[in-house]
């Protein structure tokens, strides 16, 4: 089976956005962590109860998608490995 170019591009694609993933998740941890740090302040000081509750809001949700995809997309990561298979049986 034959890739033809514009699945060659979207392979590309692929593999560069799982070889990204490694640095963005730490970027993505830290970030999270600090907004969950400006969430609290936030509300502790009262000030901001509802700016506090939207950071808090976008805090969980990067942490949560960053632990929760630590090792990439799954789905990506099989079809880059059939994909491997693939061309090492053909050559």
């Amino acid at each position: 089976m034959e890739f033809s170019a514009k699945e060659q591009k979207m392979i590309r694609w692929l593999k560069l956005q799982q070889s990204h993933w490694h640095s963005t998740r730490v970027i993505t941890l830290v970030g999270s962590l600090f907004v969950l740090l400006l969430a609290i302040f936030a509300i502790a000081s009262g000030k901001s109860i509802f700016g506090g509750i939207a950071l808090l809001g976008m805090s969980i949700y990067g942490l949560s998608y960053t632990l929760g995809n630590w090792s990439g997309r799954p789905e990506i990561s099989l079809l880059l490995k059939l994909i491997r298979e693939k061309e090492s049986n053909d050559q």
